[in-house]
């Protein structure tokens, strides 16, 4: 594993440890077994490595949830995918469950969340206009929000109820709504 590797580990492994105010460029340095003049030859600033750490941790767990909704019939079932995989990631990584705390030194999980999620979101869900054509970006949005508000609930306010796998993808489908074009019901 190359140096830069191991301090992005280890950046994550501190973020884990301490959340973002352990963060500095000597406990980084010293979890990857590297030395600072190393971390600033491969990042310049703590900023950046922060920054970089977080973008290869995304690009991977992004990686999963695509691969996720893969087999999905309906946009229901790649939502009821997309949220399931997403615990799974949060689950499989524990640097993620620690971004997604609540704390005041979350820069994560700040007043903009919802906003800054769309833009990392709406690609995700892409793949449900193949599913169901007549999904238009009012409704794509409509269901970008709802991914948001379920996603972060799911893995926040994990249950006993629906901690496994299968439970969650139960309750999802009862709860979700069999068509997610957000049809007006019938009079």
């Amino acid at each position: 594993m190359s140096a830069r590797d191991r301090v992005v580990r280890a950046t994550w492994e501190v973020i884990e440890r301490g959340g973002f105010e352990a963060v500095t460029i000597a406990a980084v340095a010293q979890v990857a077994g590297v030395s600072r003049q190393t971390v600033y030859a491969h990042f310049g600033s703590r900023e950046e490595m922060v920054s970089q750490s977080l973008e290869e941790l995304a690009l991977e767990v992004f990686g999963r949830l695509r691969a996720g909704g893969a087999s999905a019939v309906s946009p229901r079932d790649f939502v009821i995918d997309l949220l399931v995989t997403g615990r799974r990631a949060v689950r499989d990584h524990p640097v993620l469950a620690t971004l997604l705390r609540l704390d005041s030194a979350n820069p994560i999980l700040g007043d903009a969340v919802v906003d800054e999620a769309f833009p990392v979101l709406l690609p995700l869900l892409a793949p449900l206009r193949e599913i169901d054509p007549a999904i238009d970006d009012e409704v794509l949005d409509d269901i970008a929000l709802l991914v948001v508000r379920l996603g972060l609930s799911v893995v926040i306010f994990d249950d006993a109820r629906t901690r496994d796998d299968d439970a969650l993808r139960t309750f999802l489908r009862r709860t979700l709504p069999r068509s997610m074009r957000g049809d007006p019901e019938p009079p």
